[in-house]
């Protein structure tokens, strides 16, 4: 039997996170490279490693108990694996470093240009998400390395959800609610929330459309902390949401990843302020 790490849902998965970051020979993006609005050719330093210091830490989470046997608590690679989640906030840093930044050079706000960054975000994400699904729904009917037609869980009902990225298991915990056909497109919601927000800014107002989509998003978290919680909550897996409709579609909007964001929002206004060298470099892309 290969390990997980060689089975089709482990290498869909990892396919599918390669082609999301936009590493550079990538022209289908989902966490970033969005919406080039005149964008610089100037390429960001730091972006590449941070990426890839994401995607390691993600597939090491996913695959500790079939890469390495006997973990010892405390060491180095049990705290790697074991915090697998902190690449995903990352990429979500990333994701709201990029969009702040590769839309500064808009001056004027308008719903057509709201519209035209929604458009090119659904092609760049859809299209690619359901080739990467049907692939992983055919290999796992037919299990490549054994020759078998295997269900499991993939149930009609399973896939329809996963198309709409919406599935939800009760008793799959917080931030990831639902795990879905391909267990990596949970975070294509969050991803998919924060582009609406974006947009929304962006039909108000394009000089401060990055101050107006942190105020939409902590308005929002904060009312759902203390809808569902009763509390302020900063844990990102401590924020569990009602099976019931329609907060299990749209309760993850309060979880506290979201804030994550905000912190690459911060990082590329703040790059204004300090100038370009310590972002860029001079070569061409």
């Amino acid at each position: 039997m290969f390990p997980y790490f060689f089975s089709p849902s482990c290498v869909i998965g990892r396919s599918l996170t390669f082609q999301m970051l936009n590493f550079p020979h990538s022209k289908l993006t989902i966490f970033s490279n969005v919406h080039r609005h005149k964008m610089s050719n100037k390429r960001l330093n730091g972006i590449q490693f941070l990426r890839g210091f994401a995607v390691l830490a993600v597939v090491l989470g996913h695959n500790r108990g079939t890469m390495y046997d006997n973990i010892v608590a405390g060491s180095f690679i049990d705290y790697i694996t074991s915090n697998a989640i902190f690449g995903v906030e990352v990429f979500f840093v990333i994701s709201g470093f990029i969009i702040s930044h590769s839309t500064q050079s808009i001056k004027f706000s308008s719903f057509a240009e709201s519209l035209s960054f929604l458009i090119k975000r659904f092609f760049r994400i859809y299209p690619l998400y359901l080739m990467v699904l049907a692939l992983y729904v055919s290999l796992y009917y037919y299990n490549y390395y054994t020759g078998e037609f295997s269900l499991g869980h993939l149930s009609i009902e399973n896939i329809i959800q996963s198309v709409f990225i919406s599935s939800y298991q009760s008793d799959v915990i917080s931030p990831i609610y639902g795990w879905g056909t391909l267990v990596v497109a949970w975070t294509l919601r969050y991803e998919i929330y924060f582009y609406i927000i974006f947009a929304i800014s962006m039909i108000f107002t394009a000089k401060y459309r990055s101050v107006l989509t942190t105020a939409i998003i902590i308005t929002i978290f904060i009312f759902s902390s203390y809808y569902y919680q009763g509390h302020l909550v900063l844990d990102a897996q401590s924020f569990p949401i009602p099976n019931t409709t329609p907060d299990k579609y749209i309760g993850f909007a309060g979880n506290p990843i979201v804030l994550d964001f905000i912190l690459g929002m911060i990082i590329a206004e703040s790059e204004k302020l300090f100038g370009d060298n310590r972002f860029y470099n001079n070569k061409n892309t």
